[in-house]
């Protein structure tokens, strides 16, 4: 999501940022919120307005200058479908991140899944419960906007 969110405002990140166009590609989301604290309704705003396309051409040069290692396997396909499931919420969820980014950064379910033009995000637990940031981000960023957030608890077969 934070990568979605990005590739949407790209170019207005690049308008704002101080150190050069390219930092913005490598900069994290929450850090150029927090430098642009004074612009957010601009950056929001070019949210609203991103085209898919336009979209998908951000997502493809923020992945080229090396951010693949923090999300591998995202493909400019799944960024496609989820703008255009999620397009006309994405700077209302994006304000919502901008609320305590730091905190938000790291609470997104570990599986986010779309079909037929609906999202579902999905955590999964083993042996450890929901953390502080997850049930925040859960809380504060996910619901409030209406989105589909489950928890599955895995547990192992007992031998017999």
């Amino acid at each position: 999501m934070l990568l979605l969110m990005k590739a949407a405002c790209l170019e207005r990140l690049m308008e704002l940022n101080t150190l050069g166009p390219a930092d913005s590609l490598t900069r994290f989301l929450e850090a150029q919120f927090v430098i642009n604290a004074a612009h957010l309704d601009s950056i929001y705003d070019a949210i609203g307005r991103a085209t898919t396309a336009q979209v998908r051409r951000n997502f493809e040069a923020i992945y080229a200058a090396g951010v693949d290692e923090y999300y591998p396997g995202v493909t400019g396909d799944l960024i496609e479908q989820l703008h255009t499931a999620l397009g006309s919420q994405l700077a209302s969820i994006a304000a919502r991140f901008a609320g305590d980014s730091y905190c938000y950064r790291a609470g997104w379910p570990d599986i986010t899944a779309v079909r037929q033009g609906s999202v579902l995000f999905r955590e999964i637990k083993t042996t450890d419960k929901l953390h502080r940031s997850q049930l925040e981000t859960i809380s504060n960023v996910l619901l409030p906007e209406g989105l589909t957030v489950d928890v599955l608890q895995l547990a192992a077969l007992k031998a017999r």
